[in-house]
């Protein structure tokens, strides 16, 4: 049993933002870096897998890139309603 388990998917969907994010800035070029991070599995933690690809979960840059996609993501719902 894990108390609050279900705040890992809200960290894992904005990690994986934030890393989209950095893909929408790079394109291809950061292919290879996901790629790293992809292969490595649970060989790391999260900090120390998106370190060897030169991003820091610690910082709040971060994770205000991922909170941008769900900002552009609302305001593309707001639109179509």
């Amino acid at each position: 049993h894990s108390p609050f388990y279900c705040y890992s998917y809200n960290f894992g969907e904005l990690l994986s933002l934030s890393l989209y994010s950095r893909y929408k800035k790079e394109g291809k070029d950061f292919a290879p870096e996901i790629e790293k991070v992809l292969s490595a599995g649970r060989t790391k933690s999260p900090r120390n897998l998106l370190l060897d690809i030169g991003m820091d979960i610690n910082s709040r840059k971060f994770w205000d890139d991922g909170f941008e996609i769900v900002k552009s993501f609302n305001k593309e719902l707001s639109e179509l309603c």
